[in-house]
């Protein structure tokens, strides 16, 4: 802990030195100078911090999230301290590119850090903790089996058991009431953090990063929606007539609204599963994906290399040879890890990856 904090107060001392001896205007060139210093050091903590956070990701242990949480403090500080030097040139002229730099200094933070080690490092730990709670959550029903997140999105997305899917609906979100305390305090923190960046709390922060104010983006955003609203609703109306027609206006009323757990997915953000229950008679299901999934016989690799065969078609390069070599494709036997589907760029040049628990399915 002692080497940490010797290493941040380096970072801040060679940070805030030369801004508190200068007096005059500073220029384009000291801007660029310190967009490079920037870049260089971030360049560098980035890679630290994500082969750290895909360790936390794929071996879920207490040593894993301890390694990660020491190396987002570390990020986080540095760029909260960036994020407040690059605020000193937004008076110099500078070409567009460098500009836009210096905003995203600013504003592609997260979850911001306070100006204090020990808050810093609260955070960050918080955050891991969150993160693996996730990753080996399970529903275990009093009697029967314990489900993982994949064995429960992969019935919520098959089943037509309404009982069946409510049970699953509940028995995820008993994984998150344990971490409300942590989450109400990752909240507060980065709240503090965004203050001291000059925002009203985090959200603020977070809307301003679309090159309007917050309440212009919110205003906006209502905007949209207003556009949407008549399909949005004529939508739901007809998928809610359509399940209750196949489930019973027990349990599927026409009056209220639709219970997220019939339309299969686990956050019933995604309906296309329950497509052959809503679609109007003479709709062209197009191709079944799992079928054919099935009927080639393709593993979850080849599932990933038809994927890349796509991509290429259309001019992209070809995946390099290490992504096939560590990436993780399916879920390991002997261990929990975090099965959400996300893509990595560990070191911004060529070590790409996936992160995923494939199912042979369509969706997937």
């Amino acid at each position: 802990m002692k080497s940490f904090a010797r290493s941040v107060a380096v970072v801040f001392t060679c940070l805030l030195v030369p801004f508190a001896l200068a007096e005059k205007q500073p220029t384009a060139k000291e801007a660029r100078e310190f967009l490079t210093n920037a870049e260089l050091q971030l360049a560098e903590l980035y890679e630290e911090n994500s082969r750290a956070a895909w360790l936390a990701t794929n071996f879920i242990n207490v040593d894993s999230q301890f390694i990660l949480a020491k190396v987002e403090a570390r990020r986080s500080l540095l760029e909260v301290a960036f994020a407040q030097q690059a605020a000193h040139y937004d008076a110099v002229k500078l070409p567009a590119d460098e500009r836009r730099k210096m905003n995203l200094l600013k504003q592609d933070i997260t979850l911001p850090a306070p100006n204090d080690e020990k808050l810093a490092v609260e955070l960050a730990t918080i955050t891991s903790a969150l993160q693996a709670a996730y990753g080996t959550g399970k529903y275990c029903p009093k009697k029967g089996k314990c489900y993982s997140l994949v064995d429960m999105e992969v019935l919520m997305g098959t089943s037509r058991d309404a009982n069946e899917m409510l049970g699953l609906w509940r028995g995820w979100r008993e994984v998150s009431p344990p971490m409300k305390a942590n989450y109400q305090r990752e909240v507060e923190i980065a709240n503090t953090g965004a203050k001291d960046l000059g925002y009203d709390d985090v959200g603020a922060m977070w809307r301003s990063g679309y090159d309007t104010s917050p309440d212009e983006f919110a205003a906006s955003a209502d905007a949209q929606w207003q556009r949407i609203e008549p399909l949005y609703e004529a939508l739901h109306c007809h998928v809610r007539a359509k399940l209750s027609e196949f489930y019973g206006a027990d349990v599927v009323p026409l009056d209220e609204k639709i219970p997220a757990h019939l339309l299969g997915n686990m956050w019933a953000q995604q309906w296309g599963n329950i497509f052959d229950l809503v679609a109007p008679e003479a709709a062209d299901p197009g191709y079944d994906l799992t079928e054919l999934i099935e009927t080639k016989g393709l593993s979850e690799l080849d599932m990933v290399k038809t994927a890349e065969k796509f991509f290429v078609s259309l001019g992209l390069d070809s995946l390099p040879e290490t992504f096939w070599k560590r990436s993780l494709f399916t879920k390991p036997r002997d261990r929990e890890v975090v099965c959400h589907a996300s893509a990595w760029d560990l070191d911004n040049k060529d070590d790409l990856r996936i992160k995923m628990c494939i199912q042979k399915n369509g969706d997937d």
